[in-house]
């Protein structure tokens, strides 16, 4: 699948969430989500002398769709990059839509998203190609991802968030060991001011 038509793919999803947002959507704040995650391939692991941390970073944009007293329903592109020392590393842009729920100062928010994917792998690779193995592209490989996750929140007050986040992202054509990527991590959630009219 060609570089291109993954991109124009994402653009369609992130156009297609757009468009249902309603007239209220512009009172309603838009968010920054930023986390801190660990990617694996394999949750849980409890055992930590084999256990290795592959760092992960998180940035979301939330754009509102509608809102209905605990009830909220928005649309989020995000970037995330990862490092998986002895494997590879990669980075996925995404775009999520999110239902959720808040009970007093308890948040919880299942997503579901689709997007691009694009990895480099950290040794080298080699395919059959004409009856020889020939070194493997080093510009990556692109993928066509979904994803689907899970966070639980706490409001420390009106404009931000702490996040506790857990989401799975499988990957076309699939990654190695024929695992999709998971991330755990942490997080801080803060609403941006709108401007006075």
């Amino acid at each position: 699948m060609s570089n291109k038509l993954l991109i124009a793919i994402y653009i369609a999803i992130l156009f297609s969430t757009s468009i249902y947002a309603n007239g209220d959507v512009e009172k309603m704040d838009k968010s920054i989500e930023i986390r801190l995650l660990d990617e694996s391939i394999s949750y849980p692991n409890p055992l930590p002398k084999i256990y290795e941390f592959n760092p992960a970073v998180f940035v979301g944009l939330e754009i509102p769709l509608k809102q209905n007293g605990r009830h909220s329903f928005s649309y989020r592109p995000n970037l995330t990059l990862f490092y998986h020392q002895s494997w590879e590393w990669g980075i996925m842009l995404h775009t999520d839509l999110l239902y959720r729920y808040k009970m007093k100062r308890f948040g919880i928010s299942p997503s579901l998203g689709a997007g691009y994917g694009h990895d480099f792998s950290l040794l080298p690779e080699y395919i059959f190609e004409d009856g020889e193995y020939v070194k493997r592209n080093p510009f990556g490989t692109s993928k066509l991802s979904f994803s689907f996750g899970l966070n639980l929140e706490y409001e420390l007050n009106q404009k931000s968030n702490l996040v506790l986040s857990l989401s799975q992202v499988a990957q076309v054509p699939f990654s190695a060991y024929g695992s999709a990527h998971q991330f755990l991590g942490l997080g801080y959630r803060f609403k941006l001011n709108k401007k006075a009219s």
